[in-house]
């Protein structure tokens, strides 16, 4: 991996990782790539600037990537393991697990009881998505969908990130609809008589427009 400096391109060595890494003391913050020879136990937190390839399984721990996660293996969640990358995550199969991808989500024979969240594809090449909730903006491929051990929950061409930023800016957009609404009421009986209108009148209404116009925009681009 490459570390932009102010001059010079600086090349980061990737750690790499000879065994298994688990525990509450394991705890990884790397400014590069990761790649561990073997698997990530449960509860151990790891996060890199980088990718993270692991060659064995991941259990119930933290893994966060800025680029792709890789599993050799596969992932076992328990219900409570989360792992987030900004590109791509590919891995055997996914268990009880919250699954995260800028980009695609691939799994060779399994998704199982899964929250699972892609910008792109999502795609179990020789398997089935079983009793998960799947959001896929690029859509989604496998060879069996369902099953009668649980409900699926299929959400294609939906972009997770837009209707989180819509939910969070829903307060501010209510606010400002409010006061556009409060200052059309108080206006509008001028509106309807303009013909009649004093010029102290007709200059309260053209100041409401402008007041108006600002608060028209903030609701369209919210």
């Amino acid at each position: 991996m490459l570390s932009p400096d102010s001059t010079v391109l600086e090349a980061i060595s990737p750690l790499e990782i000879h065994g298994d890494v688990g525990g509450l003391d394991d705890a990884i913050d790397a400014p590069g790539d990761v790649i561990i020879h073997g698997s990530i136990r449960a509860q151990a937190r790891i996060r890199s600037a980088g990718s993270i390839t692991v060659h064995g399984c991941i259990e119930a721990a933290e893994v966060i990537a800025q680029g792709n996660l890789s599993v050799v293996g596969g992932i076992v969640g328990h219900g409570t393991g989360r792992y987030i990358a900004q590109g791509s995550i590919t891995t055997r199969f996914a268990s009880q697990a919250h699954l995260e991808a800028g980009g695609n989500i691939t799994a060779g024979t399994q998704i199982a009881h899964c929250r699972a969240i892609c910008g792109g594809r999502l795609v179990v090449s020789d398997g089935a998505i079983v009793a998960s909730h799947v959001t896929a903006n690029g859509g989604m491929r496998c060879r069996v969908a369902g099953s009668a051990g649980g409900r699926l929950i299929i959400e294609a061409g939906v972009d997770e990130r837009l209707r989180r930023l819509g939910r969070s800016r829903g307060p501010q957009i209510d606010v400002k609809a409010a006061e556009l609404e409060k200052l059309k009421s108080a206006i509008a009986p001028l509106v309807r008589n303009q013909k009649g209108l004093a010029p102290q009148e007709k200059e309260r209404v053209t100041g409401a427009a402008v007041l108006s116009f600002p608060l028209e925009v903030a609701i369209a681009v919210a």
